[in-house]
């Protein structure tokens, strides 16, 4: 199966669409909005007496952007509805003529899903720079624009990482309401909440650290971490911790690897895992 005329039509198809639009708009108004009411009500400016300052890039894209997980939760919405609109509307059944074209199938329904990551991230951070720009908000610290770029690359890999397991759910369960209300309850961070808590208590129960270390591989770990240390992207995180948890106070992983090491090896590792999990779970299975 060819991908480049898929991918052509599905875009095609996408930027015609009312929800494509919708869904794009709305997470403008929502992120930049809860920013532009912080800065209203005046908690926008992290040093306080410093006029509109924000001490970081990064620190300004982490906290609008990265706070409360919603762009990965319009990421999650928009896969859903790309994960399970062919199944619909009943094009996978002329698709799927012959077994061997369901690869290709589902690696261009991922590079699609890519596209609308890129999209949405980049949407909002162009918006929210000019919003800034236009309030008159500065800089403490300049960053060179080679570490602006990894943050971004790295909020992009994640965001993307999300979007694949969100499919791969799709996919694999067939339910759009199972897979809309899981992408949901992990883009606002229960999941990784409910699991460290779990783990914690694991811990205190059997003694067994290592449980620590699994906690630690939530998707929105990495993310978590980004959004409270934008700073520490070439720090070795964690180094001088005696916790092996995730610690909800701001301390990082304790792998002994920099942040952004730690979140290119976990975002990637997800993504291998989804796409792996997609492609083998659908190969021989009905379309119906």
């Amino acid at each position: 199966m060819m991908i480049l005329p898929l991918l052509k039509s599905d875009f095609y198809r996408l930027v015609r669409s009312t929800y494509f639009w919708v869904v794009s708009v709305l997470s403008v108004l929502v992120s930049e909005g809860f920013t532009l009411i912080g800065i209203l009500a005046g908690s926008g400016e992290p040093t306080p007496g410093a006029g509109r300052v924000w001490q970081t890039h990064a620190q300004m894209l982490s906290s609008s952007l990265l706070a409360g997980g919603l762009l990965l939760l319009f990421t999650s919405i928009l896969t859903v509805r790309i994960a399970s609109e062919d199944t619909e509307r009943g094009l996978v059944k002329n698709l799927f003529a012959g077994r061997s074209r369901r690869a290709g199938y589902y690696i261009e329904k991922l590079v699609l899903i890519a596209g609308i990551t890129a999209w949405i991230l980049f949407l909002n951070v162009a918006v929210m720079e000019v919003m800034l720009a236009v309030l008159g908000y500065r800089y403490a610290q300049p960053e060179p624009w080679g570490r602006t770029i990894l943050y971004v690359a790295l909020m992009l890999l994640g965001m993307f990482a999300m979007g694949a397991l969100v499919a791969a759910m799709t996919w694999l369960i067939r339910s759009k309401a199972f897979s809309m209300t899981a992408g949901v309850l992990v883009a606002i961070g229960i999941v990784n909440s409910v699991v460290s808590l779990a783990a914690a208590v694991l811990i205190s129960a059997t003694k067994m650290k290592w449980i620590g270390t699994l906690a630690q591989m939530t998707i929105t770990s990495p993310l978590e971490q980004l959004g409270r240390q934008p700073d520490n992207l070439f720090i070795t995180l964690g180094a001088q911790s005696t916790t092996v948890l995730p610690d909800l106070s701001g301390t990082a992983p304790t792998w002994g690897w920099p942040l952004w090491v730690f979140s290119l090896v976990l975002f990637t590792a997800w993504i291998a895992l989804s796409v792996a999990v997609t492609l083998l779970a659908n190969r021989r299975r009905d379309v119906c």
